[in-house]
């Protein structure tokens, strides 16, 4: 999350991402294998094809869910100034 606010403490909240991120695996032919959230971040375990490297997977995650989650939820950009939902970085981890 932008800042590391805890935006992401509602149940529709995370619902709603985690319905997002599963259609856009589908459209993507990702495997999502689990996600989890604490709040102020998001952990995705998942498996894409070669051709996508693990940024470009968060980078396709993350503008998609970003303005979506804006356009739903409203009240979220309160939490957020700057009109961002993501933080510009993020971690990937890669297990062979």
């Amino acid at each position: 999350m932008k800042y590391r606010r805890k935006v992401l403490t509602k149940k529709e909240y995370m619902d709603h991402l985690c319905s997002m991120i599963n259609e856009i695996a589908k459209r993507y032919e990702f495997d999502i294998e689990e996600i989890g959230s604490d709040g102020d971040q998001v952990h995705i375990l998942f498996i894409s094809p070669p051709r996508y490297s693990p940024s470009r997977v968060m980078q396709i995650i993350k503008s998609i869910t970003g303005k979506k989650m804006f356009k739903r939820f409203p009240e979220t950009r309160k939490k957020l100034w700057g009109g961002e939902f993501w933080s510009y970085g993020g971690y990937v981890g890669i297990v062979w």
